[in-house]
């Protein structure tokens, strides 16, 4: 597993190296009061990998260093975003994480070595660039008249929002002006 920030390159040499991913998929109990099985969809979280491995006791050195990236901020006080290489963080396509939650060392007396364990958080999923680009797409649509400050309705015409929403929609539409027109 690589990291890199600021144009430094770190790499983590564990042994026995797990790398594990989890995601959370919250969902909403949509029943009420009822039975029903409904639930609501809680949109995609930031995935989350969860690293293992030992540290043999020679390599005292890298520990520190370990806990150097750990620690380290960016120049707004936030925690540092590393950009990932690793297996499984290029097979779920994560590019940038940062530490979060817990770095955990212990000893291990018998071997000589340290376990440590450490969570790394999406940084910017995938997920929240596209909802981060279609709220772009509806802010551009909706724009304001900078002489007046008022908004603007968008340029499509009836006939294009026609075309748009297919032959369904146009009948429906059509059925309901006819039994309660529009004024």
């Amino acid at each position: 597993m690589i990291l890199e920030a600021n144009g430094k390159t770190f790499e983590i040499r564990l042994k026995e190296l797990e790398v594990r991913l989890t995601m959370d998929l919250p969902n909403k109990d949509a029943s009420g009061t009822g039975s029903s099985t409904a639930t609501l969809n809680g949109g995609v979280k930031a995935k989350k990998l969860t690293v293992n491995g030992t540290l043999p006791g020679e390599d005292a050195p890298h520990l520190t260093d370990l806990i150097r990236i750990v620690e380290a901020m960016d120049d707004a006080g936030n925690r540092q975003v590393y950009t990932i290489s690793d297996k499984t963080a290029d097979t779920v396509d994560i590019r940038e994480v940062y530490f979060t939650e817990r770095f955990d060392v212990r000893k291990r007396d018998n071997l000589n070595a340290w376990q440590i364990n450490f969570s790394l958080l999406e940084y910017k999923s995938v997920a929240e660039k596209k909802e981060a680009r279609q709220t772009e797409n509806t802010q551009a649509t909706a724009t304001t008249d900078t002489a007046a400050g008022t908004p603007v309705e968008s340029t499509n015409t009836a006939e294009q929002q026609d075309e748009e929403h297919g032959l369904l929609w146009n009948t429906m539409k059509y059925i309901d002006n006819a039994l309660a027109p529009s004024e």
